[in-house]
């Protein structure tokens, strides 16, 4: 039967971006993310990205491994130095450059607190408290190999 066999399959993708950030057709080609042939489209009057990814996998989502949390919608991750994609790792990264800065840099950081770049202080709060809410979940995964839901009750995304 036609595309049984898992290492010919090729699925036509759809890049939207988010409202009302642009980008150039050579911006999402730098971006390697596994899709060839992409082609910039107008769709109601909005920008959108089509091309194909070829997968040995029986689903695109399988070798694409998109991203999507309670923070947010299903995203593709651009590789950090052409490889990593997995958002636990970067999460701790990007919190270790974090530590590094308090640490060793005391007056940038000074700066950031209660000087001239404390609009950056914004962004790393709600940052970590996306990390909050987020890396303990995924850490918890890891350990266990096991997939959890972790919902307040009577949430509207609480099973029934």
């Amino acid at each position: 039967m036609p595309g049984d066999d898992a290492a010919n399959t090729s699925t036509n993708l759809m890049l939207i971006p988010e409202d009302g950030v642009t980008y150039s057709i050579e911006e999402v080609r730098a971006l390697k993310l596994g899709i060839e042939n992409i082609i910039e489209t107008k769709i109601q009057n909005e920008q959108v990205f089509m091309g194909k990814h070829k997968h040995a996998t029986k689903f695109w989502h399988e070798s694409l491994k998109p991203y999507k949390s309670q923070m947010s919608g299903m995203s593709l991750i651009e590789p950090l130095w052409g490889h990593l994609r997995d958002p636990y790792f970067i999460h701790i990264l990007i919190l270790y450059g974090l530590s590094i800065a308090v640490r060793y840099l005391p007056d940038v950081w000074h700066e950031i607190v209660s000087g001239r770049l404390d609009a950056l202080r914004s962004l790393i709060d709600f940052y970590l408290n996306v990390v909050d809410a987020l890396v303990p979940g995924n850490a918890l995964e890891r350990i266990t190999g096991e997939s959890f839901l972790i919902e307040q009750s009577g949430s509207i995304f609480a099973p029934i």
